[in-house]
């Protein structure tokens, strides 16, 4: 990969700033641009950098002043005083996609009679996800497929893909999907520059653990893991079964295992009870620690009408307080302001 710095050479004249045709004439302050490169061995080909896109905005409003690619920017233009967003990209990047890794830099400045000079620092701006599987896990999920969802978006990687995945930097989900079914084996945070690589083996004993290796070089971030599917807390049985400190990057997986003591329950969307008499039998709280003050590190649990609810509201058995508890459900974002655990379909106690 070349790392490249970008120049963005700000000439200011005579006080205010800038102007290109009808889009530019805003002031009298000329800016210039240039870019100069610095290349390292062993980094990832950086584009031709006269296909970066180049963004001029007005940072008080947003309003986007300039957008076209770099090599089709006018010779000169002019801006009036006051802070601007100066951005290059390496490419448009709305959605997850293969093979699209993003470069560029964002930096905002004030523009005033003292004149600037800025330098982007290009670096790889999102992050890459690459699957590896196993013969035996392909054995073991013939059918089956994996999909990275990232929000609302999503993208299949099906076991013989060999390209890397970017999406934007933070939480991806990674599915195992077969038919209409799926559900969350592990979710990652991804960080801006990194490529996390994860090769998916199978070993279905109750033996706990992951293997985790890191390899990393001079320009992006390259993290290699190891998943073996039953080895990791994955809610799947209840040997496995999800601990509160697991669950908030698990939303959106359905029918897994938690555990937790029963510590609280009467919830609101900012208070709990922590001891009897409680006086709401369709909710309680639970947390990897038997006994609590507050509501931090705790998890939120519904109890819909039915056997569920008759068997576990605190208002008719407040016994179960300090109780170690085991809920198959499915895990949402939030409920009463906790991430939360929802229709509950069985329970066990220790």
């Amino acid at each position: 990969m070349r790392r490249c710095l970008i120049l963005l050479s700000v000439i200011l004249l005579g006080g205010a700033l800038v102007g290109c045709e009808e889009n530019w004439n805003r002031g009298e302050c000329r800016v210039s641009f240039s870019f100069g490169s610095l290349t390292r061995s062993g980094l990832a080909e950086m584009p031709d950098t006269n296909d970066f896109i180049l963004s001029i905005s007005d940072k008080a409003s947003g309003e986007e002043l300039f957008r076209d690619l770099y090599k089709n920017r006018p010779s000169e233009i002019t801006l009036a005083e006051g802070e601007y967003t100066f951005a290059v990209y390496s490419c448009e990047f709305d959605a997850p996609a293969f093979d699209t890794p993003l470069f560029g830099d964002i930096q905002s400045m004030y523009i005033d009679n003292s004149g600037a000079h800025i330098i982007f620092m290009c670096e790889q701006l999102n992050s890459g996800l690459k699957l590896i599987f196993g013969e035996d896990f392909k054995g073991q999920f013939p059918s089956s497929e994996m999909v990275l969802r990232q929000g609302e978006e999503s993208l299949v990687y099906p076991y013989s893909e060999e390209r890397i995945a970017f999406f934007n930097s933070g939480k991806v989900d990674i599915l195992l999907a077969t038919g209409e079914k799926s559900r969350v084996l592990l979710s990652r945070n991804l960080e801006p520059n990194e490529i996390l690589t994860i090769s998916f083996s199978v070993d279905l004993t109750d033996v706990t653990g992951v293997d985790f290796g890191i390899a990393i070089d001079t320009g992006r971030v390259w993290v290699s893991e190891k998943y073996v599917y039953g080895k990791e807390r994955d809610g799947s049985v209840k040997s496995r079964a999800l601990k509160v400190s697991d669950l908030p990057n698990m939303t959106g997986s359905e029918g897994v295992w938690v555990q937790g003591y029963i510590v609280g329950g009467d919830l609101t969307s900012s208070s709990a009870t922590y001891a009897a008499p409680f006086t709401s039998r369709t909710n309680l709280m639970i947390s990897e620690s038997q006994s609590v003050g507050s509501r931090e590190g705790c998890a939120s649990v519904e109890l819909k009408s039915g056997g569920v609810r008759d068997s576990l509201n605190l208002v008719d058995h407040p016994q179960w307080l300090g109780k170690m508890v085991y809920l198959k459900g499915n895990i949402v974002e939030s409920y009463f302001g906790l991430v939360g655990i929802k229709n509950v379909s069985e329970y066990t106690f220790n």
